[in-house]
């Protein structure tokens, strides 16, 4: 899972693409993504130069390990056999979904409205980026059409402070 978290985070990409992404699309030193959703063709830096914030999570760095964990032709797969699901075939996205929230229950966190999910983790990520690289960045590494559709996963989640100053005449 921790694998899981760190593509996700790192690419920005939707659970659904992290679950297919296959070993083929890592060449030429980046990552070749076709979106689901959307569509949007998308190539992202392996190397050493795409880094988030002060985390040392780098993307090939990420990939490797990813790949470490056995044999398969999908970067993240499953490392048991369970429901019909044989060892190295791709997860379902779902699965990602439940194992973290199980972690994430696991943990001393209280939450007063909604508990994050995993696709908050493209939330996370975006708002990351544009603060490292600029809101064209992030809108590019989502692949949304629009500004208006990055804005919306920029939204800080209302977590901010509203300064309240006596206007001037």
């Amino acid at each position: 899972m921790a694998r899981s978290i760190k593509l996700a985070l790192l690419t920005g990409q939707r659970r659904e693409d992290i679950c297919i992404v296959r070993v083929d699309e890592v060449k030429d030193m980046r990552l070749w993504v076709i979106q689901g959703k959307t569509g949007a063709k998308i190539s992202i830096t392996t190397d050493l130069s795409l880094q988030l914030g002060p985390y040392h999570f780098v993307l090939s760095e990420v990939i490797t390990r990813c790949l470490s964990a056995g044999p398969s032709e999908y970067i993240i797969n499953s490392q048991t056999r369970k429901s019909g699901r044989q060892s190295g075939d791709p997860l379902n996205p779902d699965t990602l979904s439940k194992t973290f929230a199980k972690l994430r229950q696991k943990t001393a966190l209280q939450f007063t409205d909604y508990p994050p999910s995993f696709h908050e983790i493209r939330s996370l990520s975006s708002r990351m980026y544009k603060e490292q690289y600029g809101k064209e960045f992030s809108q590019l590494l989502l692949g949304h059409k629009t500004m208006k559709m990055t804005d919306v996963y920029l939204d800080s989640r209302k977590e901010e402070w509203k300064n309240v100053d006596i206007p001037t005449k």
